[in-house]
């Protein structure tokens, strides 16, 4: 019987549980292993806080990916009953397309887009680069990332409520993939923006810590992330601007599943 000691209140327990039974994957049994290791390890045979806590983020966050995509796949399938399908996106390109949505920008895994997502997202670049308000670049963030918001809602905010919603999403994606020269300007802000904070040392170019810094605070396992960077950079040891963009373009359009470009986000499989 497994015992884990700790100051971790009722409602932590109950999501590990619940998300444990909800998701099976590798990913998950490797943490838990993990877990279980630095138990075994401890003289009291304890974890600490921040040990459950990192599990909830991860087992949390894929268990809320699967939800969606779950739920996209229902909504596909009353929306063929219906005429109003978005079937020309494959399986895999979905899969890809909702990563994104759930992890870097639905934030509070609302299931839906809003400016709340980036008031919480610029909390959390600010707190990552240790921008304190107020300061040059903390309203410079600010000013950019609503920017990118208003330009994202505009562009797929269809129905005009506030949100994006995971079909608006896909289906401005799927537009973009058929006619990647249609460049959507919030999008290249947003490619400028991930590049920029990736790149902490304003060399030009991004190398494996600083990807992974930046992914792993999406609540991404670190070693995924470095796994993603070694395939995304084919070998090199950084990645320049240029690379990013051409990159970036590939995430959203390839099929392959073995194209660079899929990893850019940190995600080392599909």
């Amino acid at each position: 019987m497994l015992i884990i000691i700790c100051q971790q209140p009722l409602w932590a327990m109950h999501i590990i549980i619940k998300c444990h039974l909800a998701r099976r994957e590798e990913s998950e049994r490797k943490t838990i292993a993990i877990v279980w290791t630095l138990m075994r390890q401890h003289p009291r045979k304890t974890v600490t806080a921040e040990h459950i806590l990192e599990w909830i983020l991860r087992v949390q966050c894929l268990w809320v990916y699967d939800q969606i995509l779950r739920r996209h796949s229902f909504t596909n399938s009353y929306n063929s009953n219906n005429n109003n399908s978005i079937m020309s996106i494959s399986d895999f390109r979905k899969k890809k397309l909702l990563f994104l949505f759930n992890v870097f920008f639905d934030v509070n895994q609302s299931g839906e887009i809003d400016v709340k997502d980036f008031e919480l997202a610029i909390e959390r670049v600010c707190k990552l680069r240790g921008w304190a308000e107020n300061t040059p670049k903390n309203k410079e963030i600010h000013a950019v990332m609503l920017e990118i918001w208003e330009g994202l809602r505009s562009k797929a905010d269809k129905d005009n409520d506030g949100q994006v919603s995971v079909d608006e999403w896909c289906n401005m994606w799927d537009a973009y993939a058929k006619d990647p020269s249609s460049v959507m300007d919030w999008q290249t802000k947003y490619m400028n923006f991930m590049f920029d904070l990736e790149d902490a040392s304003t060399d030009g170019s991004i190398d494996a810590e600083e990807f992974t810094l930046v992914c792993s605070s999406y609540g991404l396992d670190k070693a995924e992330c470095q796994d993603a960077f070694q395939k995304m950079a084919q070998g090199n040891s950084e990645v320049t601007r240029d690379q990013f963009a051409a990159l970036w373009k590939e995430y959203f359009a390839a099929e392959d599943v073995n194209a660079p470009g899929n990893f850019i986000f940190g995600k080392n499989a599909f």
